[in-house]
C-alpha cells in the first residue's frame, strides 16, 4: 500500500527521486501521472500533477482519491523574493502556504480575504510541524536553506516593482504556482504534508539567462532524498 508520495508539477522536478526510487509509470489519469517504486524499504509514489493551482488542486483531487495517502511533500523550483535573503540554488522549505489573489484584488496579483467577509475562509495555511522540520534539516544538509513562508500565486511575477510590493504585503521566501493547493487537500483530508523547493532565479526577473532550474531542481531532489533515507516508514 503506497502511503507516501512526492508530488511536482512537472516530470525534471520529480526525475532523479524516481531514478532512485526505480519508480515506473503506474496511471495517467488525464494528466495526472502516477509512477511507484520503492526507498529505504517502503512503496514510494511519484506524481506529476501539472503546473498551476487549478491543474494541481485537481490532480491531487484525483490522486487522494485513489491512493490512502498518509504523507505528501511537494518539491520543484521556485522564484525568490527581493530582500528575503535568497540566491539562486538556495532552498526553501515552507512553514506555510499564502494564496497570493485569493479574495478581493486590491492592487494587480494581491488579494485580501478579510474583504470577502466569509467565516472561515483563510488565505494562510500551515503545514504539519514535525515533517517540515525534517525536510528543513534535510536542506540544510544539501545547501543554504531557509524555512519560512512562501507565497502560491496564479501568475508568476513578471515586473521587479510587483515582487516588491507582494514581498511586503505578505513577508513571503519565494513565490510558486501550486503549493496552496496541497496545504488545503492536507487539512481537509488529514494528510501529512510538507513542501520543499530549490530557487531557481529571483520573482520579477525574466531574463532567463540569469535562471539556473537544473541547479534549483537537483538541489531539492538530493534534499528530498536526504530525508527519506531517514523517514519512518508507516506501519
Amino acid at each position: 500500500m503506497i502511503q507516501r508520495f512526492v508530488l511536482a508539477a512537472l516530470a525534471p522536478e520529480l526525475r532523479r527521486v524516481m531514478e532512485a526510487a526505480d519508480a515506473r509509470p503506474e496511471a495517467d489519469f488525464n494528466g495526472c501521472r502516477v509512477y511507484v517504486g520503492s526507498f529505504g524499504g517502503g512503496l514510494l509514489g511519484c506524481g506529476v500533477i501539472g503546473m498551476g493551482i487549478a491543474q494541481a488542486a485537481w490532480s491531487m483531487g484525483v490522486l487522494f482519491s485513489k491512493y490512502p495517502v498518509r504523507e505528501a511533500v511537494l518539491i520543484g523550483s521556485a522564484g525568490a523574493f527581493p530582500g528575503a535573503g535568497c540566491r539562486v540554488g538556495d532552498l526553501v522549505v515552507a512553514d506555510s502556504e499564502t494564496f497570493s489573489e485569493w479574495g478581493v484584488c486590491i492592487e494587480k496579483g494581491i488579494g485580501d480575504t478579510d474583504a470577502l467577509h466569509v467565516k472561515g475562509v483563510n488565505a494562510t495555511l500551515l503545514f504539519d510541524r514535525g515533517l517540515k522540520e525534517d525536510l528543513f534539516k534535510a536542506a540544510q544538509s544539501v545547501a543554504n536553506a531557509r524555512l519560512g513562508p512562501l507565497l502560491t500565486v496564479a501568475g508568476v511575477t513578471s515586473e521587479a516593482s510587483l515582487a516588491q510590493r507582494r514581498r511586503g504585503r505578505f513577508d513571503a521566501l519565494a513565490e510558486n504556482m501550486e503549493g496552496y493547493a496541497l496545504a488545503l487537500a492536507s487539512r481537509r483530508l488529514g494528510i501529512r504534508a510538507a513542501e520543499i523547493r530549490g530557487i531557481s532565479n529571483m520573482a520579477g526577473v525574466r531574463d532567463l539567462s540569469r535562471w539556473n532550474l537544473d541547479l534549483a531542481q537537483r538541489r531539492c531532489q538530493e534534499a528530498l532524498l536526504e530525508y527519506l533515507k531517514e523517514a519512518p516508514c508507516f506501519d
